[in-house]
């Protein structure tokens, strides 16, 4: 295995051709690896280099492949459990071997046919590669250089009683509160998202557009006199796609908790422009940029009292 990186991708170079295969090289000639015939991609040649996954495989011999897996070592991936035996559950990792978690690394007992969030790594006893969904000891909530505002990737994690609980930069935890959902999430999904508040026990709340752009820039315009589609419009800026639908999501969920239920939503993510109707009120809610084009506030306003919150 010297040379070699176990549950990474390696470049390395083609050294001969067998039966069996290629035989492949890291910086050292005398430790090669064999990349089987069924990996092997067409026109490859002795000399070349290649960028391969090396594990063990089901007969515990170190081999390399093409095939890209689903989580490479010390990384975080939603897999789905393909069986559950006597070892632990394990789960496909986008290539022939398994990747076993066992019952001691299972946060709750997994079943088969469901997806987790694994975290891979290398077993320091076994010099294996094993999975585990007890996530807290590659977390911490100790020490969080972020402050309210700060814009952070996100991981799905699991479903809670209070929301959705997130991984955070893929450092620390958090949870975006159920009234903060505003779209359906899934175990793995990545996603922006932004502090909402660091709490002094140091646990994470988190919601999905910016709390500093919330509210602003908001115009609500009486039409009354002008058409009879509306008897009000507002105007909203969002700074980017997923902005515009997270407002506009949460405009339209905000509606049917109150009881209204005759809205109706037009637009969609790519377009920057999403206009919500509510009957005799009208909301538009745009990217700066598209705002300012179409401009109109402009339009509706020749003979119009305006007023900005």
């Amino acid at each position: 295995m010297e040379g070699f990186k176990l549950g990474e991708i390696n470049r390395l170079t083609v050294a001969r051709q067998e039966a069996q295969g290629m035989y492949l090289r890291g910086d050292d000639e005398l430790n090669q690896v064999l990349l089987p015939n069924a990996y092997i991609v067409e026109g490859l040649k002795i000399g070349d280099d290649i960028d391969v996954f090396i594990y063990f495989d089901n007969e515990e011999r170190i081999i390399a492949t093409t095939l890209k897996p689903k989580i490479e070592l010390n990384n975080f991936a939603p897999l789905v459990v393909e069986q559950v035996n006597r070892m632990g559950a394990f789960v496909d990792m986008g290539i022939m071997k398994q990747l076993l978690v066992p019952y001691k690394e299972q946060e709750a007992p997994m079943e088969e046919g469901r997806t987790y969030l694994v975290y891979k790594y290398l077993d320091s006893k076994s010099g294996r590669l094993v999975g585990t969904t007890k996530l807290g000891r590659f977390l911490d909530n100790e020490h969080i250089p972020l402050e309210k505002g700060d814009e952070v990737e996100l991981m799905v994690l699991r479903n809670s009683s209070l929301g959705v609980n997130v991984m955070i930069n893929e450092m620390h935890t958090g949870l975006i509160f159920e009234n903060d959902v505003n779209q359906p999430l899934k175990i793995g999904q990545k996603l922006v998202g932004f502090i909402k508040t660091i709490r002094e026990d140091n646990k994470i709340d988190v919601q999905l557009y910016d709390p500093v752009e919330d509210g602003r820039h908001i115009v609500t315009m009486d039409v009354s006199k002008k058409t009879s589609i509306a008897s009000h419009m507002i105007f909203a800026t969002g700074t980017s796609n997923r902005h515009v639908n997270a407002l506009s999501q949460s405009v339209y969920r905000n509606l049917k908790n109150s009881g209204f239920k005759g809205a109706n939503i037009e637009g969609n993510n790519s377009t920057g422009w999403i206009v919500i109707d509510c009957g005799d009120i009208i909301v538009h809610i745009f990217k700066k940029e598209i705002r300012e084009f179409y401009n109109l506030e402009k339009m509706w306003s020749i003979d119009l009292e305006s007023y900005s919150e």
